[in-house]
Parts: C-alpha cells; sequence; structure tokens
C-alpha cells in the first residue's frame, strides 16, 4: 500500500499543516515493493520502528502539532480525541517552533491504543509488549494518521493532511496435517493446504534447533513413548531397516514410504508445552508465536504443501511445527508438533555399486555391452529397490 494524503478542512483557514508526499521514512527501513513497505509489521513494532514525516506550518504560533490516529471514524471532531468516549489516540505533540517540522512517530504507539483509548497511552507510552495484539484481524487493520495544529483548548485550526496505512501484527492461522517424513540430514515436512487470504509462503520451526545438540526441553521422550497427541516419529521399522541395511531407504522414497515411516503424525495437544508427548518441546507450542531462532526450513508460495527442515543431525529426534507467513514477514502461530529423525539414506547407484555393478554413476556409464555381472548387479539392485517399496 502507497501514500494516500489528503487534505482535510478544519473549522479555520488561517493555519495549516502539510506532509510531504516523498519524506517518510523508517528507522528500520522499509520492505521491498511486494511486502507492504508503509505498513507497520509485529517486527517493526517489536523493533522499536519509527516513521519520521517532514511537515510544513504556516501560522502556528501559539498551536501545537499534533498527530492523531484513528481506525474508523475522522479524528478532527473534539469529542473523537478527547470526549467521554473517544475513537481516536495521540502518537504525536510539540510546540512548533520552525516552519518545517521532523516528525516522528513510534510503531509502538501506534500499535498500543488497542490496549486502552480512554487517553492514557499518549506519546511514549507504548511498549513492545503492546505488539501482542488479543484478537486482532489476520488481514490487518486500516488507520488514518490526522496531522492538525490545536488550540489550548483541544480545538483544531486551519486546514491538517491526513496520511493512511494499515498495522499488521497477526500472521495466518496455523496449518493442519503436519507430518514429517526421513531423509539424510534434513526432514520432509508436509502439511494440508490453506486457504487464508493473506498467506504468502511458510516457515518450519525443530527442536533442536539446526547445528544443536539437545532439545529445549531435555531429554527427549522416548521413540515408543506417543501418547494420545500423536504417533511417534522414526519408529521401530525405520530404526530396524537403518540398522540391517546400512540406512539403505532411497531419498526418493521420503515423500512416501519413508514419509509414512518417519512421521509423528499431525501431533497433539496433550504432550506438554510442546504438544506431542513422542517429542515434547519447550520451545515449539502449539498455537503460540514461534522463536524464529529456531526456524530451520522455509517455502515461498501460497499452494506449496512441504518444505525441507534442513542442517539437522541424522539420529537426532527433533520436534517439528510450521507457521505461515504473511505479506508483511509475520509468522502466525505453531501448528501441532510432528516428530521425526533424519536417516542415513542411499540411492539407486549406491544400492547397485554395493551389489558388485561397475558402472560409473549413470545409465550411459554402463556401457553398449554390459558384462553379465554388471547385469547381474543392476538387477540385484532393482530388486532391493522392488523390495523396500512393497515393504509394509
Amino acid at each position: 500500500m502507497g501514500w494516500a494524503l489528503s487534505a482535510v478542512a478544519l473549522p479555520a483557514v488561517a493555519q495549516s499543516v502539510t506532509v510531504s508526499a516523498q519524506s517518510l521514512e523508517r528507522k528500520l527501513g522499509f520492505r521491498s515493493s511486494d511486502q507492504e513497505p508503509t505498513w507497520v509489521s509485529y517486527s517493526d513494532c517489536t523493533g522499536g520502528d519509527e516513521l519520521s514525516f517532514e511537515t510544513t506550518l504556516v501560522s502556528a504560533v501559539g498551536l501545537s502539532l499534533e498527530v492523531w490516529v484513528g481506525s474508523s471514524a475522522d479524528c478532527t471532531p473534539y469529542e473523537a480525541r478527547l470526549g467521554s468516549s473517544p475513537t481516536c489516540w495521540q502518537v504525536y505533540k510539540t510546540n512548533p517552533q520552525a516552519t518545517t517540522q521532523n516528525v516522528k512517530i513510534r510503531a509502538q504507539d501506534i500499535i498500543a491504543q488497542n490496549k486502552s483509548t480512554d487517553g492514557s497511552w499518549g506519546p511514549g507510552t507504548g511498549t513492545a509488549a503492546d505488539c501482542d495484539v488479543s484478537g486482532a484481524a489476520s488481514e490487518g487493520q486500516q488507520i488514518t494518521l490526522y496531522f492538525m495544529l490545536v488550540d489550548g483548548t483541544g480545538q483544531t485550526k486551519g486546514t491538517g493532511t491526513n496520511y493512511q496505512t494499515k498495522f499488521d501484527v497477526v500472521g495466518p492461522p496455523a496449518p493442519e496435517g503436519v507430518s514429517a517424513g526421513i531423509g539424510e540430514e534434513l526432514l520432509v515436512v508436509s502439511w494440508d493446504a490453506s486457504t487464508a487470504s493473506d498467506l504468502i509462503g511458510y516457515r518450519v520451526y525443530c527442536d533442536p534447533k539446526p547445528g544443536a545438540g539437545a532439545p529445549a526441553s531435555s531429554p527427549m521422550a522416548d521413540s515408543g513413548a506417543a501418547g494420545s497427541g500423536g504417533a511417534a516419529g522414526a519408529s521401530s521399522d525405520a530404526g530396524s531397516d537403518a540398522a540391517s541395511d546400512s540406512g539403505s531407504d532411497a531419498a526418493s522414497d521420503s515423500g512416501s514410504d519413508a514419509a509414512s515411516a518417519g512421521t509423528g503424525g499431525t501431533g497433539g495437544t496433550d504432550g506438554g508445552s510442546g504438544g506431542n508427548p513422542a517429542c515434547p518441546s519447550a520451545a515449539l507450542t502449539p498455537g503460540l508465536r514461534p522463536d524464529s531462532t529456531y526456524q530451520c526450513g522455509s517455502v515461498t508460495g501460497k499452494l506449496e504443501t512441504s518444505a525441507n527442515a534442513g542442517d539437522l543431525t541424522n539420529g537426532v529426534k527433533y520436534a517439528v511445527a510450521v507457521a505461515g507467513v504473511d505479506r508483511v514477514g509475520n509468522s502466525g502461530p505453531l501448528s501441532s508438533v510432528a516428530c521425526g529423525s533424519p536417516q542415513p539414506v542411499d540411492d539407486f547407484f549406491e544400492l547397485y555399486r554395493r551389489a558388485g555393478g561397475k558402472g560409473g554413476g549413470g545409465f550411459c556409464a554402463l556401457g553398449a555391452e554390459p558384462s553379465q555381472a554388471g547385469l547381474a548387479a543392476l538387477g540385484l539392485a532393482l530388486l532391493a529397490l522392488g523390495l523396500r517399496r512393497r515393504r509394509p
């Protein structure tokens, strides 16, 4: 959303305040043009962002320059600002000393109105805690900033300027049907498609963190300790296969056999703070905003239903969860928690060579007249793969 400035007539005409359409600056910088660069996001709020405007004042002596914010009603009437039931909240006030005034508005003051509209939350009172807005719409909230000159009785004077934008501090709803399939040093995390209107992608979170040796809640539950919340990840079948076949489940099976063998299902809500008794996690709590330091994968696209959780360690059991991402980069609440344990996997040519094949790495390398031993090895490799795919 870009600039939306308009001049509004106030009770008098001699005084005025105008805002340069190109003057907006942000302390934390702008997002890309496809990510609503003028909106206020959750990270803008928690990061202490400020919106700076250059204003030009005419005949402002003896008046105060004020900025009020409203989500629906006009903020120029006295009652909307200072009446018994105010609908607007103040985010800036100064007694101007020059015709050009730089106005800095804190993102936290814009968001803090959700905590109170009784006039007690003026400029400088918003905090990072106010960024967590209960009941806010995931599509964001339309707001208008009213730049105005005000006399000592609270009455507006002259002509003011309006600036329209949105704040959006809530991400999309959590995806459902989350599961974790086995890969080598990764998990293939899948979920059901979502119809959320503001969704642009997904982020995957893992506990332990990528590269960490222990989970946030230690020790992890035993792989057979699945409760009603969901099935255990990295099942005993997957573990015995890896032991007897030196981890020979093919990577290409991660979307079918491996996915069913190494999945934690959709998880549950009764497994302690993490929601899944098979892989309890103090860091991943379904329904809560995720900790970005536990992110282990991501994918862009509303229609995507899977992503790789990478940089993991084979043999370690992980709790994994997924959150949707909206157009301004907000992560939504975490999904239910699934379990998975990366395992070494072998592709077709590794199986072929282990069976005695001498090819160099592709069908062309077999030559025009392959040896009987090579053909036998190839047949054994194909048979091994076929038996694996038929295994229940």
